[in-house]
């Protein structure tokens, strides 16, 4: 009895520890344990970051030496266009990307065993490339749903660009531009 109750608050400060093969936490706190934790906490921060820049964008005046920069790299006149086509171009990638590499995990998981689609959700690098795309995305629409036409949000224009590098993928050396296998 008393090894039972030590398994089951154990359980309790562990969502992914089980007791006895079961789950005693909920769904949702397994979920987030096992599966969402680093997609959620970088999700946070780019939408923590994206609520600075936005601060930035309307607290400091427009002769400022660092937004005379920003506005010599991205046009003031641009600077919301240019954010929300990098929005609605993240949507797009995010969901044809994860569509496809979701649906071809299911397919093999079918074949072999279900294991495999956990063991895909469960890896640490997977959770992060998700956290990106989603929480960049995110970025992108809080910077736009913030942003006013005076001033313009040169700031979150200026970050996308090299926000976005992230997402690619690292070259070889001498490859001539050819992707290495991540």
């Amino acid at each position: 009895m008393a090894v039972q109750q030590a398994e089951r608050q154990a359980a309790l400060h562990d969502p992914i520890r089980s007791s006895g093969n079961q789950h005693d936490v909920g769904r949702l706190r397994r979920g987030i344990a096992e599966f969402l934790r680093w997609p959620l906490l970088i999700t946070a921060a780019f939408i923590l970051a994206g609520l600075v820049l936005a601060w930035l964008n309307t607290s400091f005046g427009q002769d400022g030496p660092v937004r005379r920069l920003a506005t010599r790299l991205v046009p003031e006149d641009s600077a919301g266009d240019f954010i929300s086509e990098a929005a609605q171009s993240l949507v797009t990638i995010t969901s044809i990307t994860f569509s496809v590499l979701l649906l071809a995990v299911q397919q093999t998981a079918s074949s072999l065993t279900p294991v495999v689609f956990d063991q895909f959700l469960r890896r640490t690098a997977n959770q992060v490339y998700f956290g990106f795309f989603i929480g960049f995305t995110t970025f992108c629409f809080v910077v736009l749903g913030l942003s006013r036409s005076d001033p313009a949000p040169v700031y979150g224009a200026v970050v996308i660009p090299g926000g976005s590098g992230g997402a690619r993928l690292p070259q070889r050396p001498g490859s001539g531009g050819a992707t290495a296998p991540v």
